[in-house]
């Protein structure tokens, strides 16, 4: 049994594990005439050439498709299993490109890791293989996943987002308190004992945690001054020190 599953739709549905999506018509290559029909109402004959041509067939079927926000075009390498370097997630991104249509993955590895790099990738859709019995003899059994391999998928899913983030760089306001900035940001210290009129020098500072006294940007104003006082080695340095 075959079904498409929107990864929205994994993320939200928390609970009902057992539910999934049958308003999704997936449709190989091979059945275009099929898929213009059921997008239109009206039959269109391609030919096998244009089958072949795989993104200038979506192209074509997105200028008649009827919603173009509902059309996605998936990466599927039909092997059954497939091994991993004949999978090829890379070629989602050129259909995206190309296209300009939300792309997705058919699963027919062993396993949901593939299925699961898809969704880093930008997978909008996945479609996986389902069965109750991975011992039936039918081939397509061997690679479906089970219902408890489908939840484990979704709360990967789930991790796999979370990590991604946000596209704009910006700082952790939990990092971002005083206390963790005095913790992990660096000053600049002296390393072994120094007396009043030394110089300092490379040879004589180094920069360490935490942030205590003088900030470790400002290292290379500190070389070629004047310590005013003594100073023992990694004791806070302040600008009322040296001259």
């Amino acid at each position: 049994m075959t079904r498409a599953i929107w990864i929205d739709w994994l993320k939200q549905r928390q609970e009902e594990q057992e539910q999934f999506i049958d308003e999704v018509c997936e449709i190989a290559f091979g059945d275009s005439a099929k898929c213009v029909r059921f997008a239109t109402g009206k039959p269109r004959e391609f030919t096998k050439e244009e089958v072949l041509e795989t993104v200038e067939f979506i192209q074509r079927l997105d200028k008649i498709y009827k919603n173009h926000e509902m059309l996605c075009i998936l990466q599927c390498t039909s092997m059954y299993p497939i091994t991993y370097s004949d999978v090829n997630l890379n070629v989602m991104q050129d259909y995206k490109d190309t296209t300009g249509l939300s792309v997705g993955y058919s699963d027919h590895t062993i396993g949901n890791y593939a299925a699961n790099i898809a969704v880093a990738l930008g997978s909008k859709i996945l479609e996986v293989h389902f069965t109750d019995d991975k011992s039936r003899e039918f081939r397509d059994h061997q690679l479906s996943i089970t219902k408890d391999e489908l939840i484990n998928l979704r709360v990967n899913i789930n991790k796999t987002l979370s990590l991604l983030g946000s596209k704009i760089k910006k700082p952790v306001q939990d990092i971002e308190t005083s206390e963790r900035i005095w913790e992990f940001r660096r000053a600049c210290y002296l390393k072994i004992d120094c007396k009043k009129g030394d110089i300092i020098s490379k040879d004589n500072l180094t920069t360490l945690r935490p942030l205590s006294g003088i900030d470790a940007r400002e290292y290379d104003s500190l070389i070629g001054k004047k310590l005013l006082i003594d100073k023992e080695a990694f004791h806070a340095l302040s600008f009322k020190d040296i001259k």
